[in-house]
């Protein structure tokens, strides 16, 4: 579940770099950036939903991944969950990279660790989800929290970039 899900992730994780060398010296690609962000969330997100959703999942695990039929139907359910997060957490990140503001980088991982540990035990324990897919709903806490928490800092670093545009578009 992960290798796939990976797939689909990279684009996203690799979009950080890409966002801090594009975004601009003052965020004046900022929107067109945002947007990129969106558009790569959801077409990764949809193409692991056509797998996820599809019979696709069961030769993905079944055959070419070669668990059993037990192992593919709990891989499945993990495998729906979107990889958005992933890219538009490394968007708030290039926000931050290039404003230099990267301690809420921090305690945003910190946030991230401390999510997908308490949702793991919380529903591998508290409510007997099975190990794979406890983990996968871990994650998306996790990934979740971090992403809430950076929406604040990255709002801090624009909006003086913001108050500028408006500022030069009433000259």
């Amino acid at each position: 579940m992960n290798a796939l899900s990976f797939i689909f992730r990279a684009m996203g994780l690799s979009y950080q770099e890409v966002a801090i060398t594009l975004i601009g010296k003052k965020y004046e690609h900022v929107k067109e950036l945002g947007r990129f962000a969106v558009g790569l969330g959801i077409t990764s997100s949809v193409a692991l939903a056509l797998i996820g959703f599809t019979p696709l999942a069961e030769v993905w695990f079944g055959t070419v991944s070669g668990l059993s039929p037990e192992l593919t139907a709990f891989a499945i359910a993990p495998t729906r969950l979107i990889p958005i997060l992933s890219v538009l957490l490394s968007f708030e990140r290039a926000i931050l990279v290039k404003g230099q503001f990267t301690r809420p980088i921090t305690a945003a991982t910190v946030i991230e660790v401390v999510g997908i540990a308490v949702g793991f035990v919380a529903m591998s324990q508290g409510f007997g989800v099975v190990g794979v897919t406890a983990a996968a709903v871990g994650f998306i806490l996790g990934r979740s929290g971090a992403n809430a928490y950076l929406v604040a800092p990255c709002s801090r670093v624009l909006r003086p970039q913001i108050s500028q545009k408006k500022a030069d578009w009433r000259r």
